[in-house]
């Protein structure tokens, strides 16, 4: 209940008594019934509040990490892809060239498509070396461009057995590509 303060004086109308009047309440402001329910729906709503907040800006630096890190990666793999795919392209022109150029136009052809793939096999292989920091991967792939260069000097040294031989794969004096060019070592 509120504890009102009457001074009263004499000569002093009740209007100037009122304005007086002084409310004695200041803890009790506090536990007045339906002031504590209000008072936890409300913090309640502010930690709600701030925790979706907080949400939102961890979600918004999951998708910066994204961007930056996974997407990089992801960027690296497609990059080796693209590397592995020319590869197989390149094998498969010095198949063309061995199989279908006995022609000395379609040997030009597919020789010279097999040099192409051979060129960009070493572009985006070289591409993919500047944009990866040093480490694991990095390694690897240098040491995959040291054996696409053997390999490339092998299929070189292949194609003019080739010559040598009349362009016929069965007359050749050898192998024209050594079995561990191609991984079938024993």
């Amino acid at each position: 209940m509120p504890v009102f303060n009457y001074s009263i004086s004499p000569g002093r109308p009740v209007r100037d008594l009122c304005k007086r009047a002084v409310i004695r309440r200041d803890s009790e402001l506090m536990m007045r019934p339906g002031t504590k329910p209000q008072l936890a729906f409300f913090t309640t709503l502010f930690l709600m509040l701030a925790g979706a907040l907080f949400g939102v800006y961890e979600l918004k630096e999951s998708l910066n990490r994204y961007r930056t890190e996974v997407k990089a990666s992801n960027d690296h793999q497609i990059a080796f892809d693209e590397i592995m795919i020319d590869f197989k392209e390149q094998v498969q022109e010095w198949k063309d060239t061995l199989l279908l150029g006995k022609d000395p136009g379609d040997r030009e052809r597919y020789w010279g498509a097999f040099l192409e793939r051979e060129g960009e096999v070493d572009a985006h292989t070289r591409a993919l070396i500047a944009t990866l920091s040093p480490g694991n991967s990095r390694t690897l792939l240098e040491q995959i461009a040291r054996e696409h260069e053997k390999l490339s000097a092998s299929y070189r040294r292949g194609f003019d057995r080739l010559k040598a031989s009349g362009f016929d794969p069965a007359a050749a004096p050898a192998p024209l590509v050594p079995a561990t060019a191609h991984g079938d070592e024993d």
